[in-house]
Formats: C-alpha cells, sequence, structure tokens
C-alpha cells in the first residue's frame, strides 16, 4: 500500500503541472497572435496533456501492472479510463472529460508530428476551448480520483 501513497504524490505533481499548463494555454490571446504566441499555445497544450496521460498511464500501471500498448495505445489509455471496472476501480475520468481530452490528444499529435505547420485560427481557439472545458471537467474527476486512491492508502498511513 506504501505504492499508493507513491502514486497519490505524483498523481499531485502531475495535476500541478497539469493545471498550469491548461491556464497557459487559457492564457494565450490567439485573437491577434503572432507564431511565438501560436508556440506558446501549442507546447502549454502539448504539456498539459502529457500530464494528463502521465497520471492515466501511473495510474493504469498500479492497478493494472501494465499500461495499453500497440499503435493506438494513447487513445485505449483514454478511452479506459472512462471504464467502470467493478471490484478494481470506478470510472477515472467522465465520458465528458474523455470527449474533451481527446480533442487535446490530437492537438499534441499534430504538433508533435507536423514540422511545418500552418495555424489555423479558428482550430487553436476550438483547442483552446476544449482546453478551458476540460480544466473544470478534471477538476472533479481528479479530486474523485485523489479521494478514492486516498481511502484505498488510509489503512497504510
Amino acid at each position: 500500500m506504501a505504492s499508493l501513497i507513491l502514486l497519490l504524490g505524483e498523481l499531485r505533481q502531475d495535476r500541478r503541472a497539469l493545471t498550469k499548463h491548461l491556464a497557459a494555454a487559457a492564457a494565450v490571446e490567439l485573437g491577434g497572435a503572432d507564431d511565438a504566441d501560436f508556440a506558446l499555445f501549442a507546447l502549454s497544450v502539448h504539456h498539459a496533456y502529457t500530464a494528463l496521460e502521465s497520471i492515466m498511464e501511473r495510474v493504469h500501471r498500479q492497478l493494472l501492472a501494465e499500461a495499453p500498448a500497440g499503435a493506438d495505445w494513447h487513445r485505449r489509455l483514454l478511452d479506459d479510463a472512462r471504464l467502470d471496472l467493478p471490484g478494481l476501480r470506478p470510472p477515472l475520468l467522465s465520458v465528458e472529460t474523455v470527449r474533451l481530452a481527446h480533442e487535446l490528444r490530437g492537438f499534441r499529435h499534430v504538433v508533435r508530428h507536423a514540422y511545418e505547420m500552418e495555424y489555423d485560427r479558428a482550430r487553436l481557439l476550438l483547442v483552446q476551448h476544449a482546453g478551458a472545458a476540460l480544466a473544470e471537467a478534471l477538476a472533479a474527476d481528479l479530486d474523485a480520483l485523489e479521494g478514492w486512491l486516498g481511502s484505498l492508502a488510509e489503512p497504510v498511513r
């Protein structure tokens, strides 16, 4: 059970990074943005999604001993997080949180793999809106996750 206490500490650290980067992405003024603003936005979304993915991967490995593998593991990790697994764990994320997270996951993929990217202001605004909505949805989901993991670790304390 000491591993659950460590997991909680790592989750809280990743959550701070996630919150910081979602706030940074929300603060970028995309209306009259230049390439530096777009780059800041893209990097903030990249880091925010990576922090969320890290949380899900840590929990998945702790409870199931391994995370999904294969070409679509990023998508499956999110989709698995919304499942209720009786006797193992409750859903980690709501259906809406997963939907919003997929928006950021898709954008992160483009940022990682499109080396000469033309910024589509309308698309960036949609991603920014999804990031803001994700920040709200995640707060409740991650509070519930921390509470559940804390209750499992309680006998150890």
